[in-house]
């Protein structure tokens, strides 16, 4: 029974959360411009973009706030490149500067951006770091880079166990 009551206590302090966190959003609205994203609306609220994509939706949703039909699509998916590749960037230097090293390397799918290895480049240069990126070609979904590194292992005669686990170790090839 305390347990319950617990978690209803908690539930209810979430709700008054919520609705504290929507009334702040309706507020921005109405003390600066009309229009503005969900990245500033975050960062001015101190809340995760999440939290404040969620709260907006249900406050359309409620008629409280209003959808811009003339919404320049190609600008915001802009926008969303330039947050992506700032949160990217950012979390690089931050660990270039906790954890020094000679050289950043960026791989996956996400190396074939031309906006983030652009970023890294200026980054590295002012770091004083070298920046190594695959080749375009190679710059995929990581889910291939693991089925290449699986074909690697086989034609090496390594055969891990069919119930592989995340244990298997590259130095082990």
């Amino acid at each position: 029974m305390e347990r319950a009551a617990k978690t209803s206590k908690k539930s209810s302090k979430a709700r008054l959360s919520s609705v504290a966190n929507a009334i702040r959003l309706v507020k921005v609205f109405t003390e600066a411009e009309s229009e503005i994203g969900i990245s500033n609306l975050a960062r001015r609220l101190g809340l995760g973009k999440s939290t404040v994509h969620r709260l907006a939706t249900t406050l359309v949703e409620a008629d409280f706030l209003e959808k811009n039909p003339d919404v320049d699509h190609a600008d915001v998916a802009a926008s969303f490149v330039s947050s992506c590749m700032e949160i990217l960037l950012t979390k690089c230097r931050r660990a270039l500067e906790e954890y020094p090293a000679e050289c950043l390397v960026v791989v996956g799918g996400v190396a074939a951006s031309p906006q983030l290895r652009e970023g890294a480049a200026e980054l590295c240069d002012r770091m004083g770091v070298k920046l190594s990126l695959p080749p375009l070609k190679w710059s995929t979904d990581n889910a291939a880079m693991i089925g290449l590194a699986a074909w690697d292992y086989l034609n090496a005669g390594v055969m891990p166990p069919l119930a592989a686990t995340a244990s298997l170790k590259i130095t082990e090839f």
